[in-house]
């Protein structure tokens, strides 16, 4: 198996792994290793909720399984 670095699988797609916020954020960028994705208004990410990146979207699960999908403005690397 070929190694992509983080935050990349086998086939090269960029993602996060899931991640549950401990208290209230509101982020306006959000990053995986060193992908930084910006967002295109500050979102607000509530405590207990389950957050990732795939590629420049950010994915939000509600603790009812609601999942919300944010579009990212931009997406880049930022330590290559």
């Amino acid at each position: 198996m070929t190694d992509f670095g983080d935050g990349r699988d086998e086939h090269g797609q960029i993602f996060s792994q899931p991640q549950v916020a401990e208290r209230l954020l509101l982020v306006d960028t959000v990053e995986a290793g060193d992908w930084r994705v910006v967002l295109p208004h500050a979102v607000a990410i509530r405590s207990g909720e389950t957050y990732w990146i795939v590629w420049s979207s950010l994915f939000i699960r509600s603790q009812n399984g609601e999942v919300r999908v944010i579009e990212g403005v931009d997406s880049h690397w930022i330590c290559r």
